[in-house]
């Protein structure tokens, strides 16, 4: 597990103020490298030339945005170079149905607009050192779309078996880091 200080994050498609916020939050979570990109042609080749540990993107109309077409791109193309790049919406859509939308297309993680840093730090340490077990069907590539475990889920179960336990264990050091972050920061 590597520190935030050592990551490489990715933005896209920012209004200035909102890139100032993301820029200015990740300054202060001590995540230096920092790049921001405005068009599609100028991302995809930044990723195939370095290896981001994260993007976040701001989407504004799910899922017929610039944003949505980069994740389409990265997860599906052949020639992508990293599929398995998290990615996170940053949209000023606050419904139900936008964030399961954005779930739907393989976003890690949504966060609303008004950002704040508190959301932002939860989004990125989640990110970084939990993450989410990938799933692969016939219809869909990407983090695995359930948030909860649903003691009601009446299918076939294609999350490895490990993958709770891991998960709790990942919950646990991400607490771990928060609080040592607070003691320092």
């Amino acid at each position: 597990m590597q520190p935030l200080s050592e990551l490489t994050v990715f933005g896209f498609g920012f209004r200035p103020a909102i890139r100032t916020i993301v820029a200015s939050a990740m300054r202060a979570f001590y995540v230096k490298d920092v790049l921001f990109f405005d068009e599609q042609d100028e991302l995809m080749s930044a990723l195939s030339m370095y290896d981001p540990d994260m993007l976040f993107m701001e989407t504004n109309s799910l899922p017929n945005d610039p944003a949505s077409d980069i994740l389409r791109r990265i997860r599906y193309l052949p020639d992508a170079p990293n599929p398995y790049l998290p990615m996170i919406a940053v949209s000023p859509h606050k419904t139900k149905g936008d964030v399961m939308q954005a779930i739907g297309l393989g976003y890690h993680e949504y966060l609303t607009i008004p950002l704040s840093a508190q959301r932002l730090w939860r989004a990125l340490t989640h990110t970084a050192f939990v993450g989410r077990p990938f799933v692969e069907t016939p219809n869909y590539f990407g983090p695995c779309r359930r948030r909860r475990n649903d003691i009601f889920f009446d299918c076939e179960e294609r999350r490895s078996k490990n993958d709770e336990g891991l998960r709790m264990e990942q919950e646990r050091r991400m607490d771990e880091i928060a609080m040592e972050w607070q003691k320092t920061g």
